[in-house]
């Protein structure tokens, strides 16, 4: 069934005159570009037209990845849905979502305020350490990996520091 592998993709040249395409199968394909950019796309027809779904550039997504990505596209349009709707609606409230130093904000004014004899100092307690490490990343883009500072790395190995710190 599938026809694309690691391999194929690396050795793959972009063509002086026009992209191509190389088909996977089930509507996955690597376009290469004539810069040489190699991104993966998914074509489907919905409402008797047909579509192009860009899901990610090569090497950035992987293969795999974007077989998944693929399955999780095609699983949206047999539910009625059009794919690219929907990935267009998710870009939009990942750019509207808050970011950690914003929700840090909005924690000490809704929370810390309210609940704290000193809001100000827990405020910056947050900020020195959960702002200078992660503040930046958007809230839904924070996972363990992320989250874990130096600090809190070194926190998880002592159990003293654990209790007393976390």
């Amino acid at each position: 069934m599938s026809k694309l592998s690691v391999r194929r993709i690396d050795s793959e040249k972009p063509d002086s005159t026009k992209d191509r395409r190389i088909a996977d199968g089930l509507g996955l394909y690597l376009k290469v570009a004539t810069p040489g950019t190699k991104t993966f796309t998914y074509r489907y027809t919905y409402n008797t037209k047909r579509h192009e779904l860009t899901l990610g550039v090569y090497p950035e997504m992987s293969l795999a990845q974007a077989r998944q990505a693929r399955l999780e596209s095609s699983k949206i349009l047999e539910s009625g849905r059009n794919p690219i709707h929907v990935h267009q609606n998710a870009k939009e409230a990942k750019r509207e979502a808050l970011n950690v130093s914003e929700l840090i904000e909005e924690f000490h004014l809704k929370y810390l305020k309210v609940h704290f004899e000193k809001p100000d100092d827990a405020r910056k307690t947050l900020i020195r350490d959960i702002g200078s490490e992660i503040g930046k990343y958007l809230v839904p883009d924070v996972t363990k990996k992320t989250s874990l500072s130096p600090s809190a790395r070194w926190c998880s190995a002592a159990p003293r520091c654990r209790r007393t710190v976390l």
